[in-house]
């Protein structure tokens, strides 16, 4: 990982979690993340893929510092989070937003949007933000709203032009880093292609550095310029899209990609998965895909599988990835 030419990076990031599993149990620890290794480029967009509860929503929120890691390291330009002052820190936040999974949950439905999106800017001491003609309104038409609907509420409104509603509020905080955990998931297929290509187009006027947090390849692969790939809460396998895709070097990521009707590029030479999902509470000892992999030898249930460089650029936790796939 270059710093120089890295906006975010994580570095052995770990995140734990105390939950309780019934009303006369000890409460127990759940790894959501374990030494978590990823770079956000500068004006690059990132992706992170993976199943539901892989941790991919948790490191998306201490990427925007919503939430403090255990252990690792958070830079930003190269520097360390821990070791900002407070007006710095104070910029940091300013300057990566984040747009949530949900429309409908995301916005305070006793606020008119027009405050909503200009509570950035009444945060920061603008109060003629929201005077006609204002950044407010014009934030509203970038992202296809009418200024003419800034009175209204949010239940007025579809799942798709809340979103929007969503984004102008992160635009408004004129921020550097904007992380989209699974902008779409909860939008109708017929408007999902509109949020993204607008998020695109916003990333390119904004000259922004983008995370993407999606279960759905299909969706990161159009618009990402790298993508890691998460199980269990670990990385399995970072890279550019473009490797990613064409070739995939772990036996997860081929899982997810052979899901995508009409993208796969190989034959797959066994049946792609078997089992269920371990539980988080539970992870296997050695690989933690090993209990699903069909490809999986006495290694793997052993030894845990470090995340190598196996290309230029593409790291992958696997032991097998060269004979498998080489």
């Amino acid at each position: 990982m270059n710093s120089e030419k890295n906006r975010i990076e994580c570095i052995n990031i770990t995140k734990s979690f105390k939950v309780r599993g019934g009303a006369f149990s000890r409460p127990v620890t759940l790894k959501a993340l374990d030494k978590v290794q990823i770079a956000v480029g500068k004006s690059e967009t990132t992706g992170i893929a993976g199943e539901s509860g892989c941790g991919k929503s948790t490191l998306g929120r201490i990427i925007s510092a919503l939430l403090t890691a255990d252990s690792g390291e958070l830079l930003f330009d190269g520097r360390p989070l821990s070791t900002l002052s407070k007006p710095e820190f104070a910029s940091f936040r300013r300057k990566t937003q984040m747009i949530f999974q949900d429309p409908y949950s995301s916005l305070n439905p006793r606020m008119r949007i027009g405050d909503i999106i200009a509570e950035p800017f009444v945060i920061a001491g603008d109060k003629g933000a929201t005077s006609p003609g204002s950044t407010v309104e014009k934030l509203m038409e970038k992202v296809g709203l009418s200024p003419d609907q800034k009175h209204r509420f949010p239940h007025q409104f579809s799942g798709g032009q809340r979103q929007r509603i969503g984004i102008a509020r992160a635009l408004a905080a004129n921020p550097e880093i904007i992380v989209a955990d699974e902008p779409v998931s909860s939008l109708d297929i017929s408007v999902q292609a509109q949020i993204l290509n607008l998020l695109q187009e916003m990333k390119r006027e904004f000259d922004l550095s983008m995370v993407m947090i999606s279960h759905d390849l299909s969706v990161l692969r159009h618009i990402c310029d790298s993508m890691s790939i998460m199980y269990l809460g670990a990385i399995v396998e970072t890279g550019k899209s473009g490797d990613i895709f064409d070739g995939f070097m772990h036996p997860y990521t081929e899982v997810l990609i052979a899901a995508i009707p009409g993208i796969r590029k190989r034959e797959v030479k066994k049946p792609l998965l078997k089992g269920e999902i371990p539980s988080p509470l539970r992870i296997p000892e050695g690989c933690r895909f090993h209990t699903r992999c069909s490809y999986a030898g006495q290694i793997c249930g052993k030894l845990e599988p470090l995340l190598e460089e196996k290309r230029p650029g593409h790291f992958v936790a696997c032991h097998l990835s060269d004979s498998i796939f080489g």
